[in-house]
């Protein structure tokens, strides 16, 4: 009877069920039941110890993995704060294809979808103007504000008329290159939707605005924001160093002192 119900465990526990295998040992009931208890009871054991080596081994490498891919994001939020945002889709296009990544897949999709978005956000800015198409009103540019009358869209150009004192007009095209940041966060649309809060976050640390781009990348979702508002942090507590860095070499050249290496 044993040996038939030692097969029958082993059996079980071929797929690595050593778990079930063992409670099918303790929970056995048939013939010689009471005959077999020690036996059952040290192969039941056995089958326990394998089961939770076999869930440590399992605890660990989805420590492993969760470890990978938060490293990953904190390299993706660095690249998204320095406005690297080619180069972070192509890393995320890169993990998905990445067999120790598969589990995160669904979460790499929504990132990407968000990056996707972001880079579209000038699309939208020249999008914006399309209602305002016949109509005189101020715009902001990096040559200041001006009153232009918005008379058609080409491609990436924002076509105007601009009227004069004299009372004629000169046209005038623009890019959203052109625009002053305050102009185009306003035609980014609301910072509500993640990726409007990413590109206006992004357009905050170019501003060196550290403390409005985290506000900002707060709101880009759960996958994000952490990583994203700490490489802002990050990003200023470097810059503030790089510079602190910068001004010691100059004062000490100044001072005659030999900078550099030896």
């Amino acid at each position: 009877i044993m040996d038939e119900v030692r097969q029958a465990a082993d059996k079980v526990a071929g797929g690595a069920h050593f778990a079930e295998a063992a409670a099918l040992l303790d929970q056995y009931n048939g013939p010689l039941a009471n005959e077999t208890v020690e036996p059952r009871r040290a192969l039941a054991a056995e089958y326990k110890q394998r089961a939770s080596a076999i869930a440590e081994q399992q605890r660990h490498a989805t420590i492993a993995r969760e470890s990978r891919f938060k490293a990953f994001i904190d390299l993706l939020a660095v690249q998204i704060v320095a406005g690297q945002l080619a180069t972070a889709q192509e890393l995320v296009e890169k993990a998905q294809v990445d067999q120790e990544m598969a589990d995160y897949v669904p979460r790499l999709s929504e990132i990407r979808s968000i990056i996707d978005r972001t880079r579209g956000s000038n699309e939208r800015v020249i999008e914006s103007f399309r209602s305002h198409i016949g109509r005189e009103l101020p715009i902001q540019l990096n040559q200041g504000t001006l009153m232009l009358t918005v008379t058609g869209i080409e491609g990436r150009q924002i076509k105007c008329r601009q009227n004069l004192a004299d009372g004629g007009s000169v046209e005038f095209v623009f890019q959203v290159e052109d625009l002053a940041a305050q102009e185009k966060l306003m035609r980014m649309g609301a910072d509500t939707l993640p990726e409007v809060a990413l590109g206006k976050g992004v357009m905050a640390v170019q501003a060196k605005a550290y403390s409005k781009a985290s506000e900002y990348f707060a709101k880009t979702g759960p996958l994000l924001s952490g990583p994203l508002s700490e490489a802002a942090m990050n990003f200023d507590t470097k810059q503030a160093e790089e510079r602190a860095e910068t001004a010691a070499i100059k004062m000490m050249q100044a001072a005659g002192m030999k900078v550099g290496p030896f």
